[in-house]
């Protein structure tokens, strides 16, 4: 072999070793979140069975002495505040619950039209949009095939982006949902005009109990369990935002019988 044709020979393998590399990242990368999310799912998942039932029985305590309690008493107050906090435990645990069960139940798909999932959520928050002042923009891909999966839980992840985006959207502003077909997947891509996600926190937002949002507005449970739906899917979900822009999601999950990447 001549020298010119060695030289092409090692481009071309130096090509493909870096093809290689970046597959085997991205692959290190989805390890780290699925191993993160599995340890931090097993170890609260027990603690907060254990907790149910102390948890249960203080706010019943709590309850009766509210009942006993006299209007304009100054205990009352604070008993409803003790409940307050009880209820938002018990929340707390029965979503933690949520997150290991995702993971570990195996439930039987079902041919499933994502484009009919999308609908259904977004009409039935309708009402949330209108009150937000968000504009709902459809594009949906109407020959889009049906997916593995499942119906309820497919509902829960575009609902959880859903209530993400319009967390993002305080102002108002657009929640854009499109659909294609690509490469043997059916793709998903949910858009907000929000105030977008900083860098420093990109990488966290999968992880259980990390919010932004304050407690008012929950525990910071609804994109870990977004993920586990997705992982449960064998899909895949990516996530690109700017600050002061608005934030991008975008789904994957693989059509039966067609061959993909």
């Amino acid at each position: 072999e001549s020298l010119k044709e060695k030289i092409s020979q090692l481009a071309l393998q130096n090509t493909e070793l870096e093809k290689a590399l970046v597959q085997l990242h991205e692959a290190q990368d989805e390890l780290v979140k699925s191993e993160r999310l599995a340890a931090s799912g097993k170890i609260t998942a027990q603690l907060s069975h254990e907790l149910n039932n102390p948890i249960h029985n203080i706010q019943s305590c709590l309850q009766s002495a509210l009942k006993r309690a006299s209007q304009g008493a100054a205990e009352r107050e604070l008993i409803e505040i003790a409940l307050e906090e009880v209820q938002r435990l018990a929340k707390l645990t029965r979503q933690t619950l949520d997150v290991y069960r995702v993971s570990m139940v195996q439930e039987t798909k079902e041919p499933t039209d994502l484009n009919a999932v999308i609908r259904e959520v977004v009409e039935s928050s309708a009402p949330i949009f209108e009150e937000h002042n968000i504009r709902v923009i459809l594009n949906l891909f109407n020959a889009m095939p049906k997916v593995s999966g499942l119906h309820d839980k497919l509902k829960q992840v575009f609902l959880n982006l859903c209530i993400n985006a319009k967390d993002a959207m305080p102002s108002g502003g657009e929640l854009t949902i499109k659909t294609l077909q690509q490469d043997g997947l059916a793709i998903a891509v949910v858009s907000d005009t929000g105030i977008g996600i900083p860098g420093e926190n990109i990488n966290r937002i999968y992880d259980a109990f990390f919010t932004t949002k304050g407690k008012v507005s929950g525990v910071g449970l609804g994109l870990s369990v977004t993920y586990g739906i997705i992982q449960q899917h064998n899909g895949t979900i990516d996530v690109k935002s700017t600050v002061g822009e608005g934030t991008t999601f975008t789904l994957t999950f693989p059509l039966p019988g067609e061959p993909h990447d």
